[in-house]
């Protein structure tokens, strides 16, 4: 399936959407161990988890900080049956085309799944979930005294897509300076208001080659994209001016 842009909306698609700005509190972050570690769940850690940490691991790059920011995935619901197992090997070998065209390292999309454990809320430094029923279901894990702690630790990815000061302007910015890679910035031009309106990320259908099937895998790429511009940003500006120069002695 190639990548393309401005192919139909599917009607699935549509009804994610919500016209609605971010006001979400979006978690804080330590960065006092001059790193930060990035965990994005989604229900089988096979597709739109590993898309995120494989685009966020690209901007993070270019921007500078690919040795400040690690990415890692799980899954709240992996199947580690033989049928599961062998359900994850065809479609980690249906996505290395992708993530060539994509820029993006095979390696995100060959790695066997992970299941989400309770204690990861405290492992990483940063926790997002693709969508709303992955959150809910992991924080259906934590018991009702630190529900509201988890609650304001655990963002969906969209919660970054639309904060602020991620304007269009800095998504669409090219050259040197630019948050985004050239052609990043100019695939998300061309859907950039309605991207903003997105609060889950849908998991599209690989074998589905049609019109449909084909803008149901872009708008989840270009979902994901700009999730993954906007987390950057955050982390990055949430860096402390005053943190004393590194000293790995």
């Amino acid at each position: 399936m190639d990548f393309q842009l401005g192919q139909p909306e599917p009607q699935q698609w549509q009804q994610q959407q919500q016209q609605q700005g971010c006001h979400t509190k979006l978690a804080d972050v330590d960065w006092s161990r001059y790193h930060l570690q990035v965990l994005f769940i989604d229900r089988h850690d096979q597709l739109r988890a590993r898309l995120a940490a494989g685009l966020f691991e690209k901007v993070a790059e270019w921007n500078g900080y690919g040795r400040a920011l690690y990415p890692w995935t799980c899954g709240t619901h992996v199947d580690d049956s033989a049928a599961g197992r062998t359900a994850h090997m065809w479609l980690s070998t249906s996505l290395v085309s992708q993530a060539a065209v994509l820029g993006i390292e095979p390696k995100v999309f060959t790695r066997r799944p992970e299941s989400f454990e309770l204690r990861d809320l405290d492992c990483y430094d940063v926790i997002v979930a693709v969508d709303s029923a992955t959150r809910e279901a992991v924080l259906e894990q934590v018991e009702s005294q630190g529900q509201q702690y988890y609650r304001e630790r655990v963002n969906l990815l969209s919660d970054y897509a639309q904060q602020q000061p991620l304007t269009d302007a800095e998504v669409q910015r090219t050259g040197g300076l630019a948050l985004l890679p050239r052609r990043m910035s100019q695939q998300l031009q061309q859907d950039l208001p309605q991207l903003r309106r997105v609060v889950d990320v849908c998991r599209p259908s690989l074998t589905d080659g049609s019109p449909r099937g084909v803008a149901a895998w872009n708008q989840t790429v270009l979902a994901v994209m700009l999730g993954c511009a906007g987390l950057v940003r955050y982390l990055i500006d949430a860096y402390p001016p005053d943190l004393p120069e590194y000293d790995p002695l």
